[in-house]
């Protein structure tokens, strides 16, 4: 259809009552009445179709989701203890940066939220406490509740860091593909059950693999980010949308 367009509009006639520049408008303003359509479709099906609602699937899936407990009454819990990540991701790691990655999210929490923690408040007790939660033979929240009463917190924040794969290289260019996945937790401490729970999952294509992003590092001054940074944005997030919440 496109082309008889073109074989009409490439008359002798049509062409000198319109004029060439009016007609190089024309021709394209009929292409893209065409086109873009038919890349929406396109597109859409890259992204996953459509959502139960009938609308389209997002092309980019948010790395965060959260859910909130409709016990969640907000400022009720203000002091908190963080326990350390359990999982296979942290588990994986050499002691030293697992420690680092469990520092991450005490620091998370003490920077971008308001709560106070008794990490930073008794850090030694707190940390006395975690060690001998971290022995019961019990079930996460359980351990965390033990954690909670042992510091007198309201609640406590735990989670699984399920994988932490690091690439290698450059800030332009790596081996391989960074990827954070980690679920946290809010554990009432009074009644052992979640009021919020957050989950991140991302990972980051190195710049040299991928020609898109390639063009906003030169433009916009985007770099690859490693496993470290994937953790770092991703506790943010969520320590952000629990202060929100606590707050509103």
């Amino acid at each position: 259809m496109i082309a008889d367009y073109r074989k009409l509009l490439s008359s002798q006639h049509f062409c000198q009552s319109l004029g060439i520049s009016a007609l190089k408008n024309l021709i394209n303003s009929i292409c893209l009445a065409f086109l873009v359509p038919a890349c929406s479709l396109i597109l859409i099906g890259c992204g996953g179709g459509w959502t139960a609602t009938g609308g389209p699937k997002p092309l980019v899936q948010l790395p965060l989701t959260t859910e909130v407990s409709d016990d969640f009454v907000p400022l009720r819990v203000n002091q908190i203890a963080v326990m350390p990540f359990d999982g296979q991701g942290i588990n994986r790691l050499p002691k030293t940066q697992a420690d680092s990655v469990n520092s991450s999210v005490v620091q998370a929490f003490q920077v971008w939220t308001s709560l106070e923690l008794a990490n930073e408040k008794s850090p030694d007790q707190t940390q006395t406490a975690i060690s001998q939660a971290g022995q019961l033979a019990k079930p996460l929240f359980e351990k965390a509740v033990a954690l909670g009463s042992s510091t007198g917190a309201q609640g406590v924040i735990c989670g699984t860091l399920n994988i932490f794969d690091e690439s290698t290289g450059s800030a332009y260019g790596a081996m391989g593909t960074a990827h954070v996945q980690f679920k946290l937790w809010l554990v009432d401490v009074r009644s052992g059950a979640p009021l919020w729970t957050a989950t991140f999952n991302k990972g980051d294509v190195p710049l040299n693999e991928n020609l898109f992003r390639l063009r906003d590092a030169v433009n916009k001054g985007v770099k690859w980010r490693g496993a470290q940074q994937l953790l770092q944005d991703g506790l943010k997030l969520a320590a952000t949308d629990l202060e929100a919440l606590r707050t509103k």
